[in-house]
């Protein structure tokens, strides 16, 4: 009887340190990767496969930062402190999602904390388009305009549609704009009959529905 030879690779680098790593092995890597840019799928993928993994027991409501926001001035100073850093060669103009600088600008008075959360209640705390909640995104979810106008809830003459989407969707709609304006719109017209936010006295109804 003849006994089967089983073969088992050698992952000779499994254990290998990265400063074993030759600079001329570093080089050639850097080369064959250059020009070579994950598909805004992949990049989905590898963000929600990475979500929390540095600091597991800091997610969500354990973070001791859950629920505060840095002060105006806080912001200033970390805007100054990066002014002059080399920037991403992507970054701006040279950016394909680039829109003239419209990230810039300000939103509108009306688009605050509180319309926010009548956005995220109407939805029931889910992303719109994956359907992760609110707890599973680690973070309040985003409120995204979906015509990209940020005047929308000040200017009468835009249409105001909004949806929450979690952070991995949302750096998705970042690109391929009017495609997500098209879905999205489409979908809040169907599902939810044009509707996409609370009025104020309809808020504590559906909270306690939501719970």
């Amino acid at each position: 009887m003849r006994i089967p030879v089983i073969r088992i690779p050698i992952l000779w680098n499994r254990f290998r340190a990265p400063e074993d790593v030759s600079e001329e092995r570093r080089r050639k890597r850097s080369e064959a990767r250059k020009g070579k840019h994950h598909s805004p799928e992949t990049r989905g993928k590898i963000s929600d496969a990475l979500m929390g993994r540095r600091h597991p027991g800091l997610k969500g409501k354990k973070n001791p930062f859950w629920g505060r926001h840095h002060s105006e001035e806080t912001k200033r100073k970390i805007s100054e402190t990066q002014k002059g850093k080399p920037q991403p060669w992507n970054a701006g103009e040279n950016n394909s999602s680039w829109q003239g600088g419209i990230s810039s600008l300000p939103y509108c008075s009306k688009f605050n904390r509180e319309f926010k959360e009548r956005v995220r209640v109407f939805f029931g705390y889910r992303c719109v388009i994956c359907g992760k909640t609110q707890e599973k995104n680690g973070r309040r979810l985003c409120v995204h305009h979906v015509n990209y106008k940020k005047e929308a809830c000040c200017d009468e003459e835009i249409p105001k549609l909004f949806t929450t989407l979690c952070v991995s969707c949302h750096t998705r709609t970042g690109c391929d704009r009017d495609y997500w304006q098209k879905v999205l719109s489409r979908k809040i017209k169907k599902k939810f009959n044009g509707r996409c936010y609370l009025h104020r006295g309809e808020i504590g109804v559906s909270r306690a529905r939501v719970k």
